[in-house]
């Protein structure tokens, strides 16, 4: 389309022409926009009204985090939805798990909205939560985790954030926060550098 009104450039005032391509890009941005680029293996709609209108992944990810459902203008968190607060060992698929985790972490880096971050931060920290297995097979993971309800404890951005964040949308009347921290198991303590493994037996 921009070739078309390329080609009738000499027959176009400045005004026109610059209309013209305007309108072509805004299409283009639009249709953009709404194009799922996930494919049946990855989720990569990071983009909020992706995930919002056109996803192919929608329902799937909606079904592990339905918390991102109250980001949908006019959408409600399931009425049977209950945040994950304690430790819980539910069967999960690997390869859907880690493919959900990374997405929400990139959806929340991907948005400047607080509440968006606070809410895909929580999804995650519920879904480690339900299927802790994963926490335990993966060291890495599990400090990541830590490293993170820590911040939520101590960072003072955070928590101006939580201490004004309304926790009714989420169904539950407090910061979820200390009892998340609570109920993780630390990661052991990284061996000093000086310890031979020969040392440990």
């Amino acid at each position: 389309m921009m070739s078309e009104i390329e080609e009738r450039r000499e027959y176009l005032s400045d005004n026109e022409y610059l209309t013209a391509m305007n309108e072509c890009l805004r299409s283009y941005l639009t249709h953009y926009e709404e194009q799922c680029t996930c494919t049946e293996d990855t989720f990569e709609c990071y983009q909020y009204p992706r995930l919002l209108r056109n996803c192919r992944h929608k329902d799937t990810i909606l079904q592990y985090a339905p918390l991102l459902t109250i980001l949908i203008p006019g959408g409600q968190i399931p009425a049977d939805f209950r945040l994950q607060m304690e430790v819980a060992y539910e069967p999960y698929d690997q390869n859907t798990l880690v493919r959900l985790l990374r997405y929400l972490l990139d959806f929340s880096l991907e948005s400047d909205i607080i509440f968006d971050k606070v809410i895909c931060a929580f999804s995650i920290f519920h879904l480690v939560f339900k299927h802790y297995g994963i926490m335990e097979k993966s060291p890495k993971l599990r400090e990541v985790v830590f490293r993170k309800l820590e911040e939520f404890q101590t960072s003072e951005g955070t928590i101006a954030i939580l201490e004004n964040f309304d926790f009714s949308v989420l169904g539950i009347s407090e910061n979820p926060i200390p009892g998340w921290r609570g109920n993780v198991v630390p990661p052991p303590p990284p061996i000093p550098a000086d310890i031979s493994e020969s040392s440990l037996d």
